[in-house]
Formats: structure tokens, C-alpha cells, sequence
């Protein structure tokens, strides 16, 4: 039996060959895809009175065989894959857990936290900066010379860049400001929630 629209199609000794073209149509693939798969050594073609074709059964048991292998494969690989994305997530997650705990031990500091830590020292500063005109009104006023005058005026700021130099960093209101933020961003994490 032979049939050319859909490639050669021969029975010898109840057994059916085909060319390139009737198993590309068989198995719903391209004829380059056939070759191909025969440049892998998946099928072969052998010689009969017809020429070299297919052995139509054994050429798709091990088109089959050969899809079968490579869905197995690309299930390791989708596993594997998986794993790995699993292990980058848990390492992801204990980095972030040592950075929250090194932030309530205070030895890490969130940006926004020293943003407000800073605005306070500016705000003091700003205070001390702007009581000098009351500190220095009365004894500048009284000051009968501009050497006195400035003397006065040196002294004051001296002592205001003294004080400036006694700002410590208290760890206890960096916490305190730190549970507050977290007690904050849990109460709009529920409110998210409803």
C-alpha cells in the first residue's frame, strides 16, 4: 500500500515502512524534526526492496520512549529548579530575621530611623540656636566696647558647641522609636487585612 499525500506507507512481510514524509505525518511533526531525531540515533531507517524507510512501529515506540525521557528530565530540572528556589527563599528569610534582630539589639539601624534620630539633634540644635539672642541680649546691651561685645557673644557659643558635643546616642530611644514603628506597621498590616 502506498500513499503520497501523506508520505510513502509500505507492508513487507506484515510489517509497515514509511519515508521521512509519513512519519513526520504520523507522529504530527516536521520532516527536519525526523531528521533530526535520527541524527540523535533515536530512530533509524533500514534497508528494504523499497529503500531505505522507517519500521513504522519501532520508529514511534521510540518517538514515544525518547518524549517520555525528556519530560522526565525536564521534571528533574523543574524539581531541581524548585529546590533551589526553596533553599534561596529560607536563606532570604534568615538574612532577613539576623537584620530584625541585629535592629532590636540596636547594632543595625533602618535609614528612616536615623532620618528621625538626626531631625531630633537639628531640632535641639535649632533650640539652642535660637535662644542665644536671650542669652545674649542683656550682657551684650550692657557691653561698653565692641572687644567686649564679641568676648560675651564668643563665650555664649562656645558654650552652645559644648553642649552640642554632649549629644549622645541614647540606644534605649533609638528601641523605644523602633518598637514603635513595628507596632505601627502591625496595625496597618491588619488594617490591610479587613
Amino acid at each position: 500500500m502506498a500513499v503520497e499525500d501523506n508520505g510513502k506507507f509500505v507492508t513487507i512481510d506484515n510489517v509497515t515502512y514509511t519515508n521521512n514524509k509519513g512519519l513526520a505525518w504520523t507522529l504530527g511533526i516536521s520532516k527536519g524534526r525526523i531528521t533530526q531525531l535520527e541524527g540523535e540515533g533515536v530512530i533509524f531507517r533500514e534497508e528494504t526492496g523499497e529503500g531505505n524507510l522507517y519500521r513504522l512501529d519501532e520508529s514511534v515506540q521510540a518517538y514515544i520512549d525518547k518524549k517520555n525521557q525528556d519530560a522526565d528530565e525536564e521534571g528533574v530540572k523543574a524539581r531541581r529548579s524548585k529546590e533551589k528556589a526553596e533553599a534561596n527563599l529560607k536563606s532570604v528569610k534568615a538574612q532577613i530575621a539576623k537584620l530584625e534582630l541585629d535592629e532590636l539589639k540596636g547594632k543595625f539601624h533602618r535609614s528612616e530611623d536615623i532620618q528621625t534620630l538626626t531631625e531630633d539633634f537639628l531640632y535641639e540644635i535649632r533650640g539652642m540656636i535660637m535662644s542665644l539672642p536671650g542669652q545674649l541680649a542683656t550682657d551684650v546691651a550692657a557691653s561698653d566696647s565692641p572687644a567686649e561685645c564679641a568676648a560675651i557673644i564668643r563665650t555664649v557659643v562656645n558654650r552652645l558647641l559644648l553642649d552640642m558635643t554632649k549629644y549622645k546616642y541614647d540606644p534605649s530611644k533609638y528601641e523605644e522609636r523602633v518598637r514603635e514603628r513595628r507596632n505601627w506597621e502591625a496595625l496597618e498590616a491588619e488594617d490591610d487585612d479587613e
